[in-house]
């Protein structure tokens, strides 16, 4: 259903390749190539009416269904990189970007094979499948048979029967399953087991999203250390994918606070001499299920996902499709589980006559959101892949999870008594830069809004009706007065009261007072006059900036007043410098914790009572909203509220945080 929803999607492309070391013969790897292809009923599936095709070939209403015949006209591709600097590098790239070819589930074939030469004496075996014809099992169970075939023709001895059954064999397998007393035990478990399933947890708060591509982070385990892993593995009784299981768990319950912790666990679902035999898509998605708390030792765990992992080994063949649907879960499997693990047992021990082969994973069908997956290396070592739903994750995510895990996973392997929660997942780096975000950045308003002035330039950064100013503008002018605001007195810890109407020039103004170290005291001209007195009296500001409409308005007030249309003040602040201002310009230096502005409620009793908000607060709303709304949303916001109400902070300097036009009054474009 999914791929008849988005046809051209590459979700369910399964990709791997074969390094052969040695002089192989071509044209005898084509025959074996062949017989294999013509055993293997899997690879002569097609689905008409599944991409709504209506040829009307088999077509049944066009309801998605399988016709098996054959495989048509296919051809080994073959491709010579042996000449480049780097053969096998060109040959990854054009792996992965054959990869992303679609294939035609209507016509097939559901498979692409090519040889591609690196050296005189190295070969690359390109295998690509569609995920509905086989899985990994199913495709090691194929590569195996071509080198039986390759290694018999090299020898000139009989190749023997095909070990393969045919998938009718194995759908009727299925359908005894089905009606067995082994089906209704199966599914009593799942549904005793998940009873009540939890919310399944995963490692972002981002919507789920059908994957349309993956991304990949790869880390090799050198063979000492995977000794000291399977030895730990040995010491707690358990295998040492259940320890990578384990941490993954574990990892998860860290960074979400979840103690009900739902794995996804991929089996093969093969516990039969003919599906152990046979190509095609058995592999099963599973969920392990363990409850854990930083108080819990990694023994405990190791010792709980143990027992989870031996019952879903016995009761892998019910699938986890029918128990989502038992369950009535609209999302399916990945509704019920968070992160995948997918330990890749299978025997690649491959020789194709005297050429020794080496097995490598491209692609393993949908990455949901998050997928561990690991492989035994030839030489000892271990190969771990971190996949990831690519429209949720970037390769910095990935390179970022994959660190914290491998610190859990040499947490155990040193110490399997020590509780979970003593292990320290943030980096040095990591802990600077939340630090730094706790700050805001630079930690005080000028600093960021500093930065943002300097990057816009001659983009516009405010507007009020027809009158506008760029960031260049606004900078110098909001410089100039703060420097001229210093020279009156302004500074850390000192209030100023600003009295004017929503314009280009009450943003100026407020900026010049943040930049002067000083915090602002907003005074909407519209409010009565004892009011206005209340506030001023109340705060005790150094001086009253105001324009010269409003300065006429005031009441007595007892404190100097800067009008700021005056030509004497419009003259004493062109003549100051409009440099940044600094804290070699401010009489004290400005710190995060020092006050931005001071914002008068109505108060619960009538009287106003003055709310502080320091410039750490002001730099991290600011964060949060380019953050989480961006800048798209931020170029929309419009300072619609008096500058005593308190959103109006928001309202001005998240557009400005974030590179965007503040609309002051009058409409934003």
């Amino acid at each position: 259903m999914a791929q008849r929803i988005n046809p051209d999607g590459l979700q369910f492309q399964v990709g791997q390749y074969v390094e052969i070391h040695g002089p192989l013969n071509p044209a005898l790897f084509e025959s074996a190539l062949r017989r294999a292809v013509a055993e293997a009923d899997t690879l002569h599936a097609r689905f008409p009416g599944i991409v709504g095709d209506g040829d009307g070939d088999g077509d049944i209403d066009g309801v998605p269904h399988q016709v098996l015949g054959p495989p048509g006209d296919w051809a080994l591709r073959t491709l010579d990189l042996s000449h480049g600097p780097d053969p096998r590098a060109a040959a990854e790239q054009w792996m992965r970007e054959e990869l992303r070819t679609p294939m035609d589930l209507v016509h097939g074939p559901l498979f692409s094979f090519v040889l591609i030469k690196t050296a005189a004496d190295r070969f690359v075996w390109y295998q690509g499948y569609h995920h509905i014809v086989t899985d990994g099992a199913g495709s090691t169970l194929f590569a195996r048979r071509v080198a039986e075939l390759y290694t018999a023709f090299h020898k000139g001895e009989p190749a023997g029967e095909s070990p393969f059954s045919s998938l009718a064999a194995l759908l009727d397998q299925e359908a005894e399953y089905r009606k067995s007393e082994e089906f209704e035990r199966d599914r009593r478990y799942w549904l005793e087991r998940f009873a009540s399933p939890p919310q399944a947890a995963r490692l972002t708060t981002e919507p789920g999203i059908e994957p349309s591509d993956f991304l990949r982070h790869t880390t090799l385990i050198g063979a000492d250390e995977a000794d000291r892993l399977r030895e730990a593995a040995r010491a707690a009784r358990t295998h040492w994918s259940v320890v990578l299981t384990a941490v993954v768990a574990v990892y998860l319950h860290r960074l979400t606070g979840t103690q009900d912790i739902t794995l996804g666990f991929a089996v093969s679902a093969r516990k039969d001499p003919i599906s152990r035999r046979t190509p095609g898509t058995l592999a099963n998605i599973l969920p392990l299920r363990v409850e854990l708390s930083a108080a819990t030792t990694w023994t405990d765990v190791l010792r709980r996902l143990s027992r989870e992992v031996r019952m879903a080994l016995s009761h892998q063949r019910y699938r986890g499709e029918d128990l989502a649907r038992d369950l009535h879960l609209t999302g399916g499997v990945p509704a019920l589980v968070g992160p995948e693990v997918n330990v890749m047992s299978f025997d690649w021990d491959l020789e194709f006559g005297e050429c020794r082969a080496t097995h490598h994973n491209l692609a393993n069908g949908p990455v949901p959101d998050v997928s561990v997956m690991a492989y035994e290396q030839p030489d000892g070592g271990i190969r771990i892949d971190l996949n990831g739903n690519a429209d949720l994750y970037g390769p910095q995510d990935l390179a970022d999870h994959q660190r914290r895990l491998f610190a859990l996973l040499e947490a155990v392997v040193v110490d399997a008594g020590r509780c979970v929660g003593g292990v320290e997942l943030v980096s040095v780096a990591e802990r600077a830069a939340l630090l730094d975000r706790g700050s805001g950045g630079a930690g005080t308003a000028p600093g960021v809004l500093g930065e943002r002035v300097v990057a816009g330039g001659d983009a516009v950064a405010v507007r009020c009706d027809e009158v506008a100013l760029s960031y260049g503008e606004l900078g110098s002018r909001s410089d100039r007065l703060a420097r001229f605001l210093v020279g009156c007195g302004v500074g850390a810890e000192r209030l100023v009261a600003v009295a004017m109407p929503r314009s280009v020039d009450l943003v100026v103004v407020l900026l010049a007072v943040l930049k002067a170290g000083g915090a602002y005291v907003p005074v909407d001209p519209g409010y009565p006059a004892e009011r206005v007195r209340f506030m001023v009296e109340d705060a005790g500001p150094v001086l009253v900036v105001a324009s010269g409409e409003v300065a006429g308005r005031l009441p007595s007030l007892g404190v100097s007043v800067v009008v700021l249309d005056d030509p004497e003040t419009e003259r004493e602040v062109v003549g100051c410098p409009d440099g940044e201002v600094t804290d070699a310009d401010r009489p004290a230096p400005l710190h995060p914790s020092h006050p931005a502005y001071v914002m008068y409620t109505s108060g619960s009793t009538g009287t106003p009572k003055g709310v502080v908000v320091s410039h750490q607060s002001l730099v991290n709303t600011i964060a949060w909203a380019v953050e989480t709304l961006g800048t798209r949303a931020l170029s929309h916001v419009m300072m619609s509220t008096s500058a005593s109400f308190d959103v109006s902070a928001f309202e001005l300097f998240a557009p400005l945080g974030g590179g965007c036009r503040a609309g002051a009054g009058g409409g934003v474009g």
